[in-house]
């Protein structure tokens, strides 16, 4: 990946006035100090969370969306999570919420104040008798022959790739290439596991395996 702009030695030698040292010290660390290069790959971060962020933003409502709708309709409900006789973590994590938005809170909005962790480990095995097949959790995805566990594993790749892109921040360029693509891929897909177009989501699959493939040295 080549420069987004040429390094001439003048702003190299000022580049500490616009880009603070703490900010490139994970990327100076990669690169054996080699400040060019740590800039090449400070912005080859943020070309890549760039792309992602609009791709992860439209995974996790999907994901929230469906899985919601879903059990909502099992419960008769929108508040379904007070009928569901959820594990502490769930049930903490909802309590969490209704507190921080007060009582009464209409479910409109404690379903958003949920995290995105909290959605994806609703699929996870222990939930797997009482949501995945007892309220039919498992409708949430119809375009796809995927196991409830083959889902919940891609989401929680998806989830890391999230949590290193939101907000932006180092730490996502000292993921492997072989790692890189796989999760864009998994979460390019999943809106299309719950029933959502595809073609938004393809083109920046794209994008950002192409940001991928540009991978400065030397990660």
């Amino acid at each position: 990946m080549p420069p987004l702009f040429p390094y001439s030695s003048r702003l190299l030698i000022s580049i500490g006035r616009t880009v603070t040292k703490e900010r490139l010290t994970r990327y100076l660390k990669a690169t054996a100090q080699d400040l060019p290069q740590a800039l090449q790959l400070y912005e080859y971060n943020i070309a890549l969370s760039e792309v992602l962020y609009g791709l992860l933003h439209g995974l996790e409502v999907a994901v929230r969306n469906v899985e919601h709708d879903t059990l909502a309709a099992s419960y008769a409900t929108p508040a379904w999570y007070d009928k569901a006789q959820l594990p502490g973590y769930w049930r903490d994590q909802v309590q969490e919420a209704k507190k921080k938005l007060g009582p009464g809170t209409a479910a409109v909005r404690v379903v958003p104040e949920l995290t995105f962790a909290f959605w994806v480990d609703l699929l996870s095995r222990r939930n797997h008798n009482t949501l995945w097949v007892g309220r039919r959790l498992n409708t949430a995805f119809p375009n796809t022959t995927l196991s409830r566990d083959a889902i919940h594993r891609r989401l929680k790749t998806v989830q890391l790739l999230r949590n290193r892109t939101s907000p932006p921040r180092a730490g996502i360029d000292l993921i492997p290439n072989t790692l890189c693509r796989p999760r864009v891929h998994h979460a390019a897909g999943t809106p299309g596991m719950c029933g959502m177009g595809l073609y938004r989501y393809r083109s920046m699959d794209e994008n950002a395996v192409s940001i991928c493939r540009g991978r400065p040295n030397p990660l």
